[in-house]
């Protein structure tokens, strides 16, 4: 017989940093430009922030948002949130007041933390419901936020992080949907601690690492992902707060940086650098690279280098890695995404959902304890994801090589991935649908060396319209973030479509 789960602390969110808080306090835990942080100080800061959280009103099952650039505060926010038992939403601070609006009111957020310029974008535009505290990170906030840090004269109160168990939710990460509008990823405190054992157990990782981060924070393979695998070993994280070639080459020979994580995209444009070859970049041991497939002949740059480029495999959906390439695979490796994490299985099945066998193409499905329970409010979705066997069905195609490991090959949905980011192309397709000199359209990630795709749109212009690149992309800037945005214009008398009106999207990629 079963009982009810009970808390454990050590699969709450946060937990394996304040355990290496104690073991080792005075170890540096992070640097943030010229300013440093130990393990102790680490902890201390999120102990303080849940405090203020709670006087602001949060509490066990609060849905706190943050809203803004990326900070040491996404990190702090996120754990301090879990402390208290609440439910955390990262959301990138350049999506724009209509997209952050629909986050809002679809995660339930009940506390919005952003900094000076998010909240400046939204106040007063009726974005942000009237019963959500909105709070701002700087001591100056606009109108209508407080600062997080106010003083106040009721007691700290008691300290102690909230029970929670493995299946208590402690993020909603958003991912594109098929519906044009992002799904809500559910991910549980267990979720989040076997996908760290996951990283642990498949990177090579250890206590004197130093980590470098320069990717957007509000990404689920940044915020569970290396940068937690490295505070779990006690190691240092340098965070930059946007990406830069000079100051990711500045960055490394500075602080003897030996792992990092990057996008294909990135990693292009630091090999295409002026000083790529004669930079110390004799620190670092291996490159962790995901959200898309790293190409071949920028992966054999950094091998050439001594570097190893190790491609990876994962989903919102499961918390970050599913696979991990091994760093002595060389950069001509059949496997490109690697093998299986320990705790994950992965296989490839045919449509009727059978497996096939290695070096066939099909979906690529997933199971594993770092994998989500479902979609925030879409009960249809969460049941046609996972099969009554347990493997989540993300819509991605793939083969194994003979020796087991994941070759990616495409997506059986429509999702463009242009530098590592995601672009439903329906989202993208629905707003220019409103505007007054497209008559028809659709949107397609056509290949690029250096983005991996880029987001196109192939437009028949309204009758006597005139239709440029710059008109879509300046009709398109208030209502969606920079990477939804078209690079590229393709202008046609008709899209081609089934007899039954459907869009033959595929003969649009060529």
């Amino acid at each position: 017989m079963t009982g009810p789960t009970r808390p454990r602390p050590m699969f709450r969110l946060g937990h394996l940093l304040e355990r290496r808080a104690q073991l080792h306090p005075d170890r540096t835990a992070l640097v943030f430009g010229d300013r440093a942080w130990t393990y102790g100080q680490l902890r201390d800061w999120i102990v303080t922030t849940a405090r203020q959280l709670r006087l602001h009103g949060a509490g066990p099952d609060s849905v706190v948002t943050y809203a803004g650039a990326s900070r040491p505060e996404v990190f702090v926010l996120m754990y301090a949130t879990a402390r208290l038992g609440g439910v955390f939403v990262p959301v990138n601070g350049a999506a724009t007041p209509p997209e952050i609006a629909y986050l809002l009111a679809d995660s339930g957020t009940d506390v919005l933390v952003t900094d000076t310029a998010c909240a400046a974008k939204l106040a007063g535009d009726g974005t942000v419901p009237a019963d959500v505290t909105r709070l701002c990170l700087d001591e100056e906030p606009p109108d209508g936020f407080a600062p997080l840090s106010r003083t106040s004269d009721e007691p700290a109160g008691d300290d102690t992080p909230a029970p929670v168990t493995e299946d208590d939710l402690a993020l909603i990460a958003y991912t594109s949907g098929t519906s044009g509008r992002p799904k809500g990823v559910l991910l549980t405190h267990g979720n989040v601690f076997w996908s760290c054992v996951n990283g642990l157990l498949g990177l090579d990782l250890a206590r004197d690492d130093v980590t470098l981060i320069t990717t957007p924070v509000f990404h689920i393979a940044v915020l569970s992902g290396v940068g937690s695998y490295t505070w779990a070993k006690g190691g240092t994280v340098i965070l930059e707060p946007a990406f830069s070639v000079d100051g990711f080459l500045k960055t490394v020979r500075q602080h003897r940086v030996t792992v990092t994580f990057a996008v294909p995209a990135m990693l292009a444009l630091i090999a295409r650098h002026p000083d790529f070859a004669a930079g110390d970049l004799s620190s670092l041991r291996w490159i962790l690279s995901g959200g898309a497939a790293a190409p071949a002949s920028v992966a054999e740059v950094y091998h050439r280098r001594g570097i190893p480029v190790l491609s990876s495999y994962g989903l919102t959906e499961t918390a970050a890695g599913v696979t991990y390439r091994d760093p002595r695979d060389g950069a001509g490796c059949s496997g490109e995404a690697g093998l299986a994490a320990p705790l994950n299985e992965i296989r490839i099945v045919d449509p009727e959902n059978r497996p096939v066998p290695h070096g066939m193409t099909g979906e690529i499905v997933v199971r594993g304890p770092s994998v989500t329970s479902g979609y925030l409010g879409l009960p249809e979705e969460t049941a046609a994801a996972r099969d009554t066997e347990g493997w989540f069905h993300g819509g991605d195609r793939g083969h194994l090589d003979p020796e087991g490991r994941l070759v990616v090959v495409g997506r059986i949905k429509d999702t463009i991935v242009t530098g590592g980011e995601n672009v439903d192309p329906t989202e993208v397709e629905e707003a220019l649908e409103t505007c007054p000199f497209v008559y028809e359209v659709a949107v397609v990630g056509t290949p690029d060396p250096v983005w991996g795709e880029i987001v196109t749109a192939i437009v028949v212009p309204a009758e006597g319209a005139d239709c440029s690149l710059e008109d879509i992309q300046s009709f398109l800037s208030a209502s969606l973030t920079r990477h939804k945005i078209p690079r590229r214009l393709d202008l046609r008398d008709h899209l081609p479509r089934t007899v039954t009106g459907k869009l033959q999207r595929n003969l649009l990629r060529g």
